[in-house]
């Protein structure tokens, strides 16, 4: 308790009297004492700040001499004009740049519903650096000048920072669904589906050649009657693929020759595939020199999508 009591701050006192008398009043008027210290003729004494009042109106032959803690901080800091002022001007400093925006960011589904966005913001006077007294304001602005071409916007603040989300209404039309089936237009070992729509007609793991049906766009009912489907998704499958690759030479067959070739078989691999499509494995089965050419084949084992064309 007394270490709170520190912390938050007491006052220092100083009596010139016997201790007997002190005693006596804090008893009389309940005030704690902390810190008794005597020396000479003086008793130096601590006490809550709150008690202050009582002391000084009934306690005589005492001395205020400071208080502690983070109330004393306070007390000193009220008495200096300069400071006040100081704390005075900081706060309203901060709340005014806390209103002012430094930077805009759009992200948008086009560049040119992005630039539509500025050009609005523009012609509202909010072309950094600019006061927001709202954060709604700008959505406002934007909805007020978009509401037919625009389907959803969000804007964020941190700080000076806003970020405006907005995605135009012509992004976002349902894409027609077809009635095809998924073909395979390679051959390869199913791993995975990605399907939608439409009736699987092979299994992972199965081996599958190119014009395979692999997703069907017909299903058996209960009732025994074909039933038409819509098919939507892709198949993913390993495949299998060997790259040549080679450079003219006088020289002998070296480290340097070995990696740049191999470099140029993987960049003719990684041409041809889609992000989330990978290189499962690469085994390089020859590099030789012939008729002073240095050549190097490599065998390549990929996970893609093989209904793609």
């Amino acid at each position: 308790m007394r270490n709170r009591i520190n912390k938050i701050g007491m006052d220092a006192w100083i009596y010139y009297g016997e201790m007997q008398e002190l005693l006596l009043f804090s008893t009389q008027f309940h005030i704690n004492l902390y810190e008794i210290n005597i020396k000479n003729e003086e008793i130096v004494f601590y006490t809550q700040v709150r008690k202050r009042k009582i002391i000084l109106s009934n306690l005589s032959n005492v001395s205020y001499q400071s208080t502690t803690g983070m109330i004393g901080f306070l007390f000193r800091q009220i008495k200096s004009p300069i400071r006040i002022v100081s704390a005075f001007v900081c706060i309203m400093l901060w709340i005014f740049l806390s209103h002012i925006i430094f930077e805009v960011e759009v992200i948008a589904d086009s560049v040119n519903f992005k630039g539509e966005v500025l050009e609005i913001l523009k012609k509202n006077d909010k072309e950094e650096p600019f006061i927001l007294h709202r954060k709604d304001e700008i959505k406002d602005i934007v909805i007020s000048s978009l509401a037919s071409r625009l389907s959803w916007i969000e804007v964020y603040k941190q700080g000076s920072h806003i970020q405006i989300q907005a995605t135009s209404k012509k992004q976002v039309l349902q894409e027609p669904l077809k009635t095809e089936d998924l073909i395979a237009q390679k051959e390869g070992v199913i791993v995975s589906f990605d399907i939608q729509h439409g009736n699987k007609v092979v299994a992972i793991n199965d081996k599958v050649h190119k014009g395979d049906i692999l997703v069907h766009n017909t299903l058996i009912d209960s009732m025994q009657k074909e039933k038409m489907l819509y098919v939507k998704g892709r198949v993913f499958a390993k495949t299998w693929y060997q790259v040549e690759v080679e450079k003219e030479s006088g020289a002998d067959i070296n480290p340097i020759t070995f990696f740049q070739l191999l470099l140029e078989a993987r960049e003719k691999v990684a041409s041809n595939i889609d992000p989330d499509e990978q290189v499962l494995n690469e085994n390089i089965l020859q590099f030789y020199k012939n008729e002073g050419k240095i050549r190097m084949i490599v065998h390549y084992v990929l996970l893609e999508d093989i209904t793609k064309p």
